[in-house]
């Protein structure tokens, strides 16, 4: 499979006047700065060339840079750096004049996230999430071509009943997979949720499902497998390493594991440690001892080359209750600043549940944290309870014009009662309820009574 490139036009502008006298007619001067759009900074060290010439640059630290003696003519402008690489994309203009004499000044950009998004994720409309990485072999750290990378996020789903074909909302696992280019290139679009991870798999050589940062909506991942362990059934790696405190001291006894491998060993009084039967290729390994904090490291190990490692243990901190709730709450106000709760709120539009009064109602259902709430009727019948606009008269039996919007996704209210499709009580942290004639910002109206619903899964932390 050929690398993807993405296009990007720059514009060059002409500037000033002929350049100084002792500067070739036939050549010219090109200036201009790159930006760094995913992480909204200057793009440091980039290497400049200007395509069938020797010219070339380097950005600086505020991603400006300058190339003299460029051969006058019709050039494209390329930009080289790792982070082009690790995303698997090239960065280059569309081919521009480049007049003798002259200086042209061009501005060129990394890819935004919505760009790659766009590019790489416009057959999936639920994708929230892009990950982007690269496989390579453990042994040789060259990249592996036809390798699976499945990326996974748990989430709120819909599940259909076999038995009463009623509709629910359960949380589970959403999954999604790719193969590697000649490249070992490769990228997953994800749903939002949480506790999202990656791995790789080439025959029986499997990585560990590796934690992705997902905060900005994209991630960077490399995975490495073991081509000559792709078809082995027994795991012969072996990982060395020594394990002490944060003081420098050696740690005795700290438990030692590659996770779900059932590979484990124990550090000796120096600390030293001799792990066998470790699977080839990215694994989690995890550090525990009474008194520290557990220690999760991402390693590679082969079964051609010993790999050592060094872990350093944290003195375990208590955490008292008090100052969970303290977090939480915090947690819960910047998942209200994020989601548009708080700004939605101060409009005077609609009806808001927070979270400190769905703890205060302890609610044994969903549609009980709706009991109340103005312009919120509640309809009771044999197949549960519906959640209907005070406003409207509508039977339990018929289509009943709501919608249901959970963490910015919409849900279908399916057959049931509405508990069927809304998440447990505990699991909400606010709701927001909107007339069939009130607007909603980013939402465009429906005619219905529109009640949106956050989880915690908003908060950004791992239960």
């Amino acid at each position: 499979m050929s690398k993807r490139y993405i296009s990007l036009a720059a514009v060059g502008l002409a500037m000033g006047g002929p350049l100084a006298a002792q500067a070739p007619v036939a050549l010219a001067t090109v200036r201009g700065v790159v930006l760094d759009s995913l992480h909204a900074r200057p793009l440091v060290g980039a290497s400049i060339s200007v395509d069938g010439t020797a010219a070339n640059g380097i950005s600086d630290s505020l991603g400006q840079f300058h190339i003299d003696s460029v051969p006058a003519g019709t050039r494209q402008i390329a930009v080289y750096h790792p982070l082009l690489d690790s995303l698997g994309v090239g960065l280059y203009t569309a081919p521009m004049a480049i007049p003798p004499g002259v200086e042209t000044v061009i501005a060129l950009a990394v890819p935004s996230r919505q760009t790659l998004m766009a590019h790489l994720c416009a057959g999936d409309s639920a994708a929230r999430v892009l990950v982007v990485g690269q496989v390579l072999d453990v042994d040789t750290d060259t990249p592996v071509a036809g390798a699976t990378a499945i990326g996974s996020v748990v989430a709120m789903v819909l599940v259909q009943g076999h038995a009463n074909n009623q509709v629910t909302l359960e949380r589970g696992t959403q999954t999604r997979q790719s193969k590697t280019d000649g490249d070992g290139r490769f990228h997953v679009c994800l749903p939002s949720g949480g506790n999202s991870a990656i791995t790789a798999t080439l025959g029986n050589s499997i990585t560990a499902a590796v934690p992705l940062d997902v905060a900005t909506g994209l991630s960077l991942v490399t995975l490495r497998v073991s081509r000559a362990d792709s078809a082995a059934t027994s795991n012969r790696s072996v990982l060395t390493g020594n394990v002490q405190s944060a003081d420098g001291k050696p740690v005795d006894g700290a438990t030692i594991e590659i996770l779900w491998s059932g590979a484990n060993t124990s550090t000796a009084r120096n600390g030293a440690f001799h792990l066998n039967g470790a699977p080839s290729g990215t694994q989690l390994l995890t550090v525990r001892h009474v008194g520290f904090a557990e220690a999760t490291r991402v390693v590679d190990v082969s079964s051609k080359t010993t790999r050592t490692v060094t872990i350093v243990l944290q003195p375990q901190v208590a955490v008292l209750p008090k100052v969970d709730v303290k977090v939480q709450a915090l947690l819960v106000a910047a998942a209200y600043d994020r989601t548009g709760f708080n700004k939605r709120k101060q409009f005077g539009v609609g009806q808001f549940v927070t979270a400190e009064r769905i703890e205060a109602m302890n609610a044994g259902n969903a549609t009980q944290l709706l009991q109340g709430v103005p312009g919120v009727r509640l309809l009771y019948g044999s197949r549960g309870v519906r959640v209907v606009s005070a406003r409207s008269v509508v039977g339990f039996g018929s289509r009943g014009c709501t919608r249901y919007i959970i963490d910015g996704i919409l849900i279908g209210r399916g057959l049931g009662g509405d508990d069927q499709i809304l998440p447990q009580p505990g699991e909400i942290i606010g709701i927001e309820v909107y007339q069939p004639s009130e607007s909603i910002d980013g939402w465009a109206p429906s005619g219905c009574l529109t009640v949106m619903v956050w989880t915690k899964a908003e908060l950004g932390i791992k239960r």
